[in-house]
């Protein structure tokens, strides 16, 4: 278990659980985590560190923003360790008395699809690893991250799933992706919004659109994809194919 590993070299093992749980839960940003677990920001950051330097959490910013502090977040790399604090660590009890159908079916089951996303977007990551430099892609990749912008008066964070930086026939390029891990096949407006959110990223050289899709594309969004070179439209049959 992810926890008995830590056991070992932290102290304050609680603490660390509950900031693995609250970034599992979707905040990410030290300020949402500071509220959540009662500790200031300048505890918080440390706890990170630590968590980062036994390879359980990693920091990321935008991939063009990198020293934009403001954006900076948190996230479990392990998606078995995600897992383990999205669904068992908040749930402890039930586990401990090995009611794990309660568990399964209240607290897994209705919310497994955003598990689910967070592995499908590892997935489409690897998947543009392995075909980087490889015909299918009509560019190179030398950077690979993501972009998001933050909407302070709301709370709410708007951005990709993958962003990578590289280069298109000698020029520099950049590829933005959103993995849509939905029931129905994605449409033209899914398409037409992700090529208006790049409009928000200052700096994007020759632009490559990217949508995994885990239920297909609807004809339209194909036949738009079919005559414009630089959007990709890719399946869960190709991803697997990989």
């Amino acid at each position: 278990l992810p926890e008995a590993a830590m056991g070992q070299e932290l102290r304050e093992l609680s603490y660390y659980n509950r900031m693995l749980a609250t970034l599992a839960s979707g905040k990410m940003r030290v300020n949402a985590i500071s509220k959540e677990v009662g500790k200031p920001k300048d505890i918080v950051v440390p706890y990170m560190n630590t968590l980062m330097s036994i390879g359980v959490v990693k920091k990321e910013n935008p991939v063009t923003e990198k020293t934009n502090r403001k954006k900076t977040r948190y996230s479990i790399i392990s998606t078995y360790d995600l897992f383990w604090y999205k669904y068992i660590v908040p749930n402890m009890h039930l586990y401990y008395k090995g009611d794990y159908e309660t568990l399964i079916n209240e607290y897994i089951k209705p919310n497994i699809m955003e598990f689910e996303q967070a592995v499908f977007i590892s997935m489409c990551r690897e998947y543009l690893l392995h075909e980087n430099g490889k015909p299918n892609l009509p560019f190179t990749i030398s950077e690979i991250g993501n972009w998001w912008e933050n909407d302070e008066e709301k709370k709410t964070t708007d951005g990709f799933d993958l962003v990578a930086i590289g280069e298109t026939d000698g020029d520099d390029a950049m590829m933005f992706a959103r993995c849509y891990y939905e029931e129905e096949p994605v449409g033209i407006a899914t398409l037409k919004e992700l090529i208006e959110l790049t409009k928000h990223v200052k700096d994007k050289s020759n632009s490559f659109y990217l949508i995994f899709s885990k239920s297909g594309f609807q004809e339209n969004t194909k036949t738009v994809a079919a005559t414009i070179k630089n959007i990709m439209l890719i399946s869960l049959d190709e991803l697997c194919a990989n």
